[in-house]
């Protein structure tokens, strides 16, 4: 496996591809303890972020677009409650929910979008785009 020089990627790339892998290394890390605890696989689809940070290191074409569609289903996703309940004007979660579920839904949320509008904004930024047409 050959990867490029630490200082060969911009920071931006380098930032992204280290908190997929941080993403994917925790998941992997919560299907191995369900598996250990739960005599049964927990299947966490969030282990391919690990995958996908490492081909952002190397820069590879198809990694670069599976991070973009991730980025993109997921923004989807996050933004879709939000909208429904501007819509309904109504909170987009159940009634009669505990402060610390609202909390950490806002949280969720927020840093949801602010990830995947932020990933979208490094893989399409032309000088790092670029790096992956080689």
């Amino acid at each position: 496996m050959k990867f490029p020089k630490a200082g060969d990627l911009p920071k931006e790339l380098t930032i992204l591809a280290g908190v997929l892998m941080a993403l994917g290394a925790f998941a992997l890390v919560q299907a191995i303890i369900s598996i250990v605890n739960q005599n049964g696989a927990n299947i966490n689809f969030m282990v391919l972020l690990l995958l996908a940070g490492f081909g952002l290191i190397r820069l590879k074409p198809y990694w670069r677009l599976f991070t973009l569609t991730i980025s993109i289903v997921t923004l989807i996703f996050v933004a879709a409650p939000l909208v429904i309940a501007l819509i309904r004007w109504a909170p987009p979660y159940g009634q009669g929910q505990s402060m610390g579920f609202i909390v950490s839904f806002w949280i969720t949320t927020v840093v949801g979008l602010g990830a995947c509008g932020w990933a979208l904004y490094v893989l399409n930024k032309p000088s790092i785009a670029r790096l992956f047409t080689k």
